[in-house]
């Protein structure tokens, strides 16, 4: 479960800013943004779930740190 959460918040920033990218005008700004924020605020919740290793319920997933939530760097 832990890893599909962590692939649907990326994937979802990705698809917000291919959006704005495709699209560029102030409706597909405001929805990236939205989507953005939201991500972010997944992602806190991804990396606060690392660190008390609750993301993955196997033990090779516990080792996943919060780098690897954020994509190898910190917020």
């Amino acid at each position: 479960m832990g890893a599909w959460l962590i692939l649907h918040c990326w994937g979802v920033i990705a698809l917000a800013v291919g959006l704005f990218a495709l699209w560029p005008n102030p409706l597909t700004f405001l929805a990236a943004v939205v989507l953005l924020g939201s991500r972010q605020l997944g992602l806190a919740i991804l990396l606060h779930e690392a660190g008390d290793n609750a993301l993955f319920t196997h033990r090779a997933g516990k080792k996943i740190r919060g780098e690897e939530v954020w994509g190898g760097r910190g917020p």
